[in-house]
């Protein structure tokens, strides 16, 4: 499972907190209005490459509210934009197709993906194409 740079910064850390959901992203969206307090959302979209968790919109907003940087077991898109964004963005691929609107998801269970298990606190470091 390979992981993609599509923000701006290559390099990031911070406290996680997770999130699980699968092809919606309201869990992931109520989180953002929060301050990010230089945090890094990790969020277990199930590896679906059926449409993008993350775009433009959301991106600004990863970076507006203080976010370090998210990784999305899942897609992306608005590639372009979120590349200009000084935070960090890793995901799996990307997908043009907007997500659910469902409020359907967990936000602080651990979550599992890449062989890694992550909690809500645990620190999380990112490097070009990975994380630990």
């Amino acid at each position: 499972m390979g992981f993609r740079d599509y923000g701006g910064m290559t390099r990031f850390s911070g406290k996680a907190i997770t999130i699980q959901c699968l092809e919606t992203n309201q869990v992931l969206r109520e989180t953002l209005d929060e301050a990010g307090e230089g945090r890094v959302l990790v969020v277990d979209g199930q590896a679906s490459k059926r449409c993008a968790l993350l775009g433009d919109i959301l991106g600004a907003k990863l970076h507006r509210n203080g976010f370090s940087g998210i990784i999305i077991n899942g897609c992306v898109r608005d590639t372009e934009d979120l590349g200009k964004l000084p935070v960090g963005v890793k995901a799996l691929n990307t997908c043009p197709v907007k997500p659910g609107k469902a409020p359907v998801g967990t936000k602080g269970e651990p979550v599992t993906f890449a062989g890694i298990t992550i909690n809500t606190g645990d620190w999380v470091y990112a490097d070009a194409g990975m994380f630990s």
